[in-house]
C-alpha cells in the first residue's frame, strides 16, 4: 500500500495525503490514528478511533504528548487482548456445557444399552433352556457317543462383538481429537486476522511520526536507539527527523538504558550525507 510504513504487525505510519483514502484504511484494518500537529480529520466512520497530539512547545511538553502517544498505542493492545481473554471465557464456558449435555447423553445411551444388552441375556438363556431340552433328548438316543464327544454351548461370537465395539470407540474418540484440533487451528487463525491496528500520522510522514514509533518500540521491546533507528531506516530511508525531536530520543535512550547508544554527531553527519544525495 503505497504511502503507508508498516513498521510491525498492528503498527503504522504514513503522511496526511494517504489519509484521505479512506478505502485503503479499511483494507489495512485500521482501529485507531493518532495525529501528530494535524488539524481535525473528518472521521465518517465510526469504527476508526482518532486522536490529535500536540508536540508543539518546550521540550517537557513534547516529552509529555510522546508518553501519551505511546500510552495510546499500549491501550489499544491491552484492550484488544482484554476482548480476547473474554472470547476464549465465552468458548471455554460453551465448551464445557457441551460436554455435560454429551455426558449427559453418553449415560442415558449406556442405560438404554445395558437394558438391550439384559433383554439380549434373556433371550439368550431361554434359547439355552430349549437348547437344553433338545439335548437331553438326543442325550438318550446317543448314550454310547456322549461320552467320546463334548460339546461346548458358550458362544464365541461374544469376544468378536466386544473387540468390534472397542475399536468403534477408538475410532469415534480419534475422530473427534482431530476435528477438535482443527476448529482450534481455525480460531487461532481468525484472531489472528482480527488483530488491531494503529495508524501514527504527521504531515509528511518523515518527523514526528516515526518519532513516536520508535519511542514506542524502544518501550515496548525494550531495545536501544540505534537498533530501533537503523530498522526503521532500512523499511523507510526517505525519514528526516530534526535535531530537537531526536535529542528527546536519546533522553528516553538514556532514562531507559542509562547509557546513548546513538550520538548527536552520527545523527547530523547522516543527515549532511543524506541531504547531498536525495536532493
Amino acid at each position: 500500500m503505497s504511502g503507508f510504513t508498516k513498521v510491525t504487525s498492528y503498527l503504522y505510519f504514513c503522511d496526511s495525503k494517504a489519509i484521505k483514502n479512506m478505502n485503503s484504511l479499511f483494507q489495512l484494518g485500521i482501529s485507531t490514528i493518532i495525529a501528530c500537529n494535524l488539524p481535525k480529520f473528518d472521521n465518517k466512520s465510526k469504527k476508526i478511533q482518532y486522536y490529535g497530539i500536540d508536540f508543539s512547545g518546550k521540550e517537557k511538553k513534547k516529552l509529555e504528548s510522546l508518553i501519551l502517544a505511546c500510552e495510546l498505542i499500549k491501550n489499544v493492545q491491552i484492550k484488544e487482548k482484554e476482548k480476547e481473554k473474554g472470547k476464549e471465557k465465552g468458548k471455554e464456558n460453551r465448551k464445557e456445557k457441551e460436554m455435560e449435555k454429551n455426558k449427559k447423553s453418553e449415560k442415558n445411551e449406556k442405560e438404554k444399552e445395558k437394558e438391550k444388552e439384559k433383554e439380549k441375556e434373556k433371550e439368550k438363556e431361554k434359547e439355552k433352556e430349549k437348547e437344553k431340552e433338545k439335548e437331553k433328548e438326543k442325550e438318550k438316543e446317543m448314550k454310547k457317543k456322549r461320552r467320546e464327544i463334548r460339546i461346548d454351548f458358550e458362544n464365541p461370537q461374544k469376544d468378536e462383538k466386544e473387540t468390534r465395539k472397542a475399536k468403534d470407540d477408538k475410532s469415534q474418540k480419534e475422530n473427534q481429537q482431530v476435528n477438535q484440533n482443527k476448529e482450534m487451528g481455525k480460531d487461532k487463525e481468525k484472531d489472528k486476522e482480527k488483530i488491531k491496528k494503529v495508524l501514527i500520522v504527521c504531515k509528511e510522514g518523515k518527523d514526528l511520526s516515526p518519532m513516536v514509533v520508535i519511542s514506542y518500540l524502544m518501550l515496548a521491546m525494550k531495545q536501544n536507539l540505534r537498533k530501533i533507528y537503523q530498522h526503521i531506516l532500512k523499511i523507510r530511508p526517505t525519514i528526516r527527523i530534526s535535531t530537537n525531536n531526536f535529542h528527546l530520543l536519546l533522553e528516553l535512550d538514556y532514562y531507559l538504558h542509562c547509557e546513548y547508544s546513538y550520538t548527536l554527531g552520527e545523527f547530523l553527519h547522516r543527515n549532511y550525507i543524506l541531504s547531498n544525495t536525495y536532493y
